[in-house]
């Protein structure tokens, strides 16, 4: 069920986004909604009610878990969670927010893929883009070497859910459809989070973060 608001024209609407097209408008406000006929309809507001009593009773550890409850996408999910839990950053900073991540001392990359569970535990090395690819090799010290896809990357976010009793702080990133492509989640040492790689995950979830 979603709530179908008659906001105003379309024309109406485009000279209040300031030559922004009308998707353009939303997206940069991190709306959710569909237009039917000049009609609004949008699911923001109620599916950010419905995960904030959801996770007042449950600990879901992973997003996609969460999203499942409510038939909301991943990255839909995300942008409806509260900024304590789910810190939202724009596709255009992935770059940087890889260099960042490289400098963990440790961290598990894992992949998820017609029930396949990846993980590969080290640390990151920075890549280069080519071809709409970001490309990774050993030979800069990346714990994982090949190329990943990021020409259909809609978002990321930074992450803090219970796993297995703990907070696990990762890093997701989302592809166009909604879905998460990959996680980079903060290396452990005796089953705690490396205190250097918790610092840095909190202070690129401030910098990054648009929906504070």
């Amino acid at each position: 069920m979603v709530t179908v608001l008659k906001l105003m024209t379309l024309t109406q609407l485009k000279g209040v986004a300031n030559a922004l097209t009308v998707e353009d408008f939303f997206k940069h406000n991190h709306i959710n909604l569909k237009l039917t006929n000049g009609v609004i309809i949008m699911s923001n507001t109620e599916l950010k009610e419905k995960i904030a009593k959801y996770l007042s009773e449950n600990k879901p550890s992973l997003i996609e878990d969460l999203g499942s409850q409510f038939d909301a996408t991943a990255w839909e999910t995300a942008n409806a969670m509260p900024y304590e839990l789910c810190g939202v950053a724009k596709a255009e900073d992935f770059e940087a927010i890889w260099k960042e991540l490289a400098t963990w001392d440790k961290c598990i990359f894992i992949l998820i893929h017609l029930g396949t569970v990846l993980e590969i535990s080290g640390k990151l090395g920075e890549g280069n883009f080519g071809h709409g690819y970001y490309n990774l090799s050993h030979a800069n010290g990346s714990c994982i070497a090949g190329h990943l896809k990021m020409d259909d990357l809609a978002g990321i976010a930074f992450l803090s859910l219970d796993l297995h009793g703990s907070v696990s702080k990762h890093v997701a990133f989302f592809n166009n459809d909604g879905k998460a492509k990959f996680y980079i989640f903060a290396g452990r040492e005796n089953k705690a989070i490396i205190e250097s790689v918790s610092e840095s995950f909190e202070k690129m979830k401030e910098k990054y973060s648009i929906n504070k």
